[in-house]
């Protein structure tokens, strides 16, 4: 998988090729092919083979269950990150507010 390619792959949704460029200034374009990327890289891994059919579909199905949980959990991360970004609007804050880093914990200090 090249950035090449995938510019040529996005044409045919768009319209027009994109540059590379303008698909890198997409964070969620740029990792959701760096993870593309290294899912292809470790497919080139030999993968140890399950002892039976059985065994293989039942790891199936705790793998889909797992990525059901994990894509409604994203979901709802999303749905809260929406409503966040909303009331921060509302409220007036900037960037450079929501991206302050947290305040050092200090030596010491306990909670109760």
């Amino acid at each position: 998988m090249t950035w090449e390619a995938l510019c040529i792959e996005v044409a045919s949704f768009i319209g027009k090729k994109p540059s590379r460029q303008s698909l890198n200034m997409y964070e969620d374009i740029v990792a959701a092919y760096l993870m593309k990327k290294k899912m292809i890289q470790a497919n080139h891994v030999t993968l140890k083979k399950p002892a039976s059919l059985k065994i293989a579909a039942q790891r199936i199905r705790h793998l889909e269950k797992n990525m059901e949980i994990l894509e409604q959990q994203n979901n709802r991360y999303k749905e809260q990150f929406t409503l966040w970004q909303y009331n921060a609007y509302k409220c007036g804050m900037k960037l450079h507010h929501l991206n302050a880093p947290l305040p050092e914990k200090k030596k010491g200090c306990k909670l109760k």
